[in-house]
């Protein structure tokens, strides 16, 4: 085994100390996840499963299937624990907006680095109701997910086998939206005591 594959063991095994947590908390229904966050996710991540995988991702492939698993269940419990209560028409026209960069990934796949991109701005689309909701109801998110995710970047990153902006750019960008969400969630938790 080398380094990069101890890495993506290592990359599963640090998601589940985020996602045990996130689950129970969104089965307890203390965390009311965006069900149009998550749909956008599942569907983005097992795309960009395939576009990373035929681009030379390595290792870093390994945890995203983990994370599919987890975000289709995350999507389920969002959608039966009520959470369509809390669309707003931003969020659905971020999803409308998420479902146009697929489409349009759908015509152009073939081209893995614009393929990558696409999929990146599908979920950053997905993201927006999360954020949002992060804004107005920070108490209604569980933390160490998004700290923790931010720092399984890091790890993913250098787990991939290969480096071009088609396994790079979601990885590089969910590190940034990982940071803004930990930042969010712990000023506005401050703010809202």
């Amino acid at each position: 085994m080398d380094y990069k594959e101890i890495l993506g063991v290592a990359i599963i095994l640090i998601g589940f100390i985020g996602q045990i947590p996130y689950f129970i908390n969104v089965v307890k229904k203390k965390t009311r996840p965006n069900p149009l966050s998550w749909l956008t996710w599942s569907i983005s991540t097992a795309v960009l499963l395939a576009v990373i995988s035929f681009s030379g991702g390595g290792a870093a492939v390994w945890s995203m299937w983990s994370y599919l698993i987890f975000q289709i269940l995350i999507c389920i419990f969002a959608f039966k624990n009520g959470g369509k209560r809390d669309i707003t028409r931003t969020d659905l026209a971020s999803f409308g907006a998420a479902i146009a960069a697929l489409t349009m990934w759908l015509i152009w796949r073939d081209l893995a680095a614009l393929a990558a991109a696409l999929i990146t701005i599908t979920e950053v689309f997905g993201w927006f109701p999360t954020i949002r909701k992060a804004w107005i109801k920070p108490h209604e998110e569980t933390l160490i997910l998004w700290a923790v995710d931010f720092f399984q970047c890091i790890l993913l990153l250098l787990a991939l086998g290969q480096y071009n902006f088609a396994t790079v750019v979601n990885y590089a960008t969910w590190l940034v939206c990982y940071g803004i969400t930990v930042a969010v969630l712990v000023g506005r938790r401050k703010v809202l005591k």
